[in-house]
């Protein structure tokens, strides 16, 4: 399959796309000027309005959905937020995981060794089948969903968002471009994480995703 193709694809390129020392410290010094001004004390929903917060050769913007997926995540299981987990976690993944020095986005793999190493566990899927995303759902509540925007189609780019099991049961997908009647990014709600992996997309494909848990 095409999307097993990809990931092996990011594997293999994850150990040569790292952000060089002097790259990442001048982003540093730039985002820590400005990224006060993004940063709610809730989940962030609004990767677009991102363009002046660097990550790698790109900004957050562009290829920054898979930081803001596990800052997302991350908020949700331990409540952590703010601007120097933000600055921590783009330092951190323009060192491991960036592809392409950050053009590409970052590795689902890089992701994954991220959670590992704070001390939770991760179980990733690559089939996007009923009963196997029913399996998975049972092991928590939170998922980083890694997927194609348009069908297999490469060249309509590939987008990550952090889904979390809320407690009235529903499955809210954070940062996937959905606007209220205000015109605010807000996450986007489904009944079960199935219509959330094929939902917040329209004619997304599901490349990987991942659960993490305790």
């Amino acid at each position: 399959m095409f999307h097993l193709i990809v990931l092996k694809t990011m594997k293999i390129m994850e150990p040569f796309g790292g952000v060089l020392a002097g790259r990442r410290k001048k982003n540093y010094g730039h985002n820590v000027a400005l990224i006060g001004r993004h940063i709610p004390r809730t989940y962030i929903e609004d990767q677009r309005n991102w363009k002046d917060i660097r990550f790698g050769w790109k900004n957050m913007a562009y290829s920054g959905c898979e930081i803001l997926a596990v800052y997302n995540a991350m908020f949700r299981l331990q409540k952590r937020f703010g601007s120097e987990a933000l600055l921590s976690d783009i330092s951190y993944f323009e060192k491991h995981g960036a592809l392409l020095q950050g053009i590409f986005g970052t590795s689902p793999y890089a992701i994954q060794q991220y959670f590992l190493k704070k001390g939770y566990q991760v179980k990733m899927l690559t089939k996007d089948q009923k009963f196997e995303i029913q399996r998975i759902a049972s092991c928590g509540d939170v998922f980083i969903l890694t997927a194609f925007n348009q069908g297999y189609n490469l060249f309509k780019q590939i987008h990550t968002v952090c889904i979390t099991k809320e407690e009235s049961g529903k499955y809210h997908a954070h940062n996937a471009y959905a606007l209220n009647s205000y015109r605010k990014y807000v996450a986007m709600e489904f009944d079960s994480l199935e219509s959330a992996i094929h939902g917040f997309h329209k004619g997304s494909k599901m490349i990987c995703l991942q659960a993490i848990f305790r």
